[in-house]
């Protein structure tokens, strides 16, 4: 395992964004994982859409490894958190969450998102 693929990059895929559909392409599914913390994320959206069975089935249908939060990934968020903290550039929590499974895990964090993610030290980010 590789990547760890951000909630935006998910949606990306469901809404077959050739650029992130090209770039899985050149990957095995086993290269890619998504963090419990961005399933979250995406039923949260499922359930507020107009077809929140439809929407469930295809997040149970996603081919990537899923990886639960454990202590390591949540006491790397807690420092993410409050280093950002203390320089005045917060990032939201879960998009703590999902930084510190990547950083923990020595996971490549592929996003849409690099305004935020660039902040953290040690992380290794793409944009796809």
């Amino acid at each position: 395992m590789i990547f760890l693929l951000d909630t935006n990059i998910i949606i990306g895929l469901g809404r077959a964004d050739p650029t992130i559909t090209r770039r899985l392409s050149g990957h095995a599914s086993n290269d890619c994982a998504v963090s419990a913390i961005s399933i979250a994320e995406l039923c949260y959206g499922a359930f507020r859409s107009r077809d929140p069975a439809g929407a469930s089935a295809a997040i149970r249908l996603l081919p990537f490894r899923r990886l639960p939060l454990d202590e390591t990934d949540a006491e790397q968020a807690g420092m993410i958190r409050a280093a950002l903290g203390k320089t005045g550039t917060p990032i939201g929590p879960h998009d703590c969450l999902i930084a510190g499974q990547a950083r923990a895990r020595n996971l490549t964090l592929v996003t849409r998102n690099l305004r935020e993610f660039r902040r953290i030290d040690h992380l290794d980010v793409e944009e796809w």
